[in-house]
């Protein structure tokens, strides 16, 4: 399992409900929607930055999942 940082933010109502709405659609948990959100935020800014450098090829080594993958937790 990965060892877990408490991290506090500050959130505008409108991404509140947005935050609530996305666990009750997905019936996942605050800190699974941010993380998800950030992983697939961070991936796309990768696969972006690698197209810009390499003419829109991806490294060959590219893996689209996190090394952090959590998918052990329920």
């Amino acid at each position: 399992m990965t060892r877990t940082v408490q991290t506090n933010i500050r959130l505008s109502i409108f991404a509140r409900k947005q935050l609530d709405a996305l666990c009750a659609a997905t019936g996942m948990s605050q800190s699974e929607v941010i993380q998800t959100a950030l992983d697939r935020f961070h991936q796309a800014e990768m696969i972006q930055a690698w197209q810009v450098a390499d003419g829109d090829e991806l490294p060959p080594d590219y893996e689209p999942t996190a090394e952090d993958d959590d998918s052990e937790l329920p």
